[in-house]
């Protein structure tokens, strides 16, 4: 593989080494993939793009499979009598895991947006909910809260039990990761069968249509979740998940996160806008 320095983001001084995978076909099949996505939704091949789709993704996860190993010595002089430690060292330093944090900050602006639109909506109509709909029932509003909760704390423990001790016995780590996944898939269930007995019909009016919205975009991110709990799982079990390999595992909490922090902030939006709604 290459490696490449990280400097400091306001000095600009060397930090540490990063390994990378080197160059390969995967990155270039990662990029043809994505590219014949998106030029085929235009000429609208759906069947077509998605499959090129799946094949970007599998690539990539491909491609960064190799990208976090066990560096081979702790040190590596990069310059003459210039030593610097291989890999972040820790989560704080890591450059991947700033890039989650710019991701989530990205999809959380996204999301707000979403919410104002809803917001918008509710305090424009006449009556909220609007005729043939009705409020989600708040303790099952409360209970895919707690879920997402609890989904975010077990991947934090997750984390913290990642050690030299137990590197090579992860069974609880992968029990926390696995019930985390369900938490989370368990929270959007809640929030789906509740919406639907709410009888909230994306199709019949605007106010539906705005919480179908907010749904399907906390969806989009429930699939991301899972896809990256199942990247760390099989880096679990291939034993590549190590304390100087962890990158999979600390990128995920963020997304666990913003998951939680979407969950509860649309929670609130349908709750409380038509309440305010009939206040004023």
């Amino acid at each position: 593989g290459a490696g490449r320095l990280v400097p400091s983001g306001r000095e600009a001084r060397p930090q540490y080494l990063l390994r990378l995978p080197g160059d390969g076909w995967r990155p270039f099949m990662a990029a043809i993939g994505t590219a014949g996505f998106f030029l085929l939704l235009t000429a609208e091949q759906i069947v077509l793009a998605f499959a090129f789709g799946l094949l970007a993704v599998w690539m990539v996860l491909r491609w960064l499979w190799d990208a976090d190993r066990v560096p081979p010595r702790p040190h590596a002089e990069v310059a003459r009598g210039v030593q610097l430690p291989v890999g972040a060292g820790h989560w704080s330093r890591s450059h991947a895991w700033w890039a989650t944090i710019l991701l989530v900050a990205v999809d959380l602006t996204v999301f707000a947006c979403f919410v104002y639109a809803h917001l918008h909506v509710s305090m424009a109509a006449e009556v909220c909910p609007p005729p043939g709909a009705a409020l989600p029932s708040l303790h099952w509003s409360l209970g895919s809260a707690a879920l997402l909760v609890a989904a975010a704390a077990l991947l934090w423990r997750a984390g913290r039990s990642l050690s030299e001790v137990n590197a090579n016995r992860q069974a609880g780590l992968r029990a926390r990761v696995l019930g985390a996944l369900l938490c989370a898939g368990g929270a959007y269930a809640i929030d789906m069968l509740a919406h639907s007995r709410a009888g909230l019909d994306a199709d019949a009016h605007a106010w539906g249509a705005t919480v179908a919205t907010l749904l399907a975009y906390q969806g989009l991110h429930l699939v991301i979740l899972l896809a990256m709990g199942g990247f760390v799982l099989a880096r679990s079990w291939a034993g590549l998940l190590q304390p100087a390999a962890r990158s999979a595992l600390d990128n995920i909490l963020p997304m666990a996160c913003c998951i939680g922090a979407q969950g509860i902030l649309g929670m609130l939006a349908v709750q409380v806008a038509p309440r305010l709604a009939a206040a004023g």
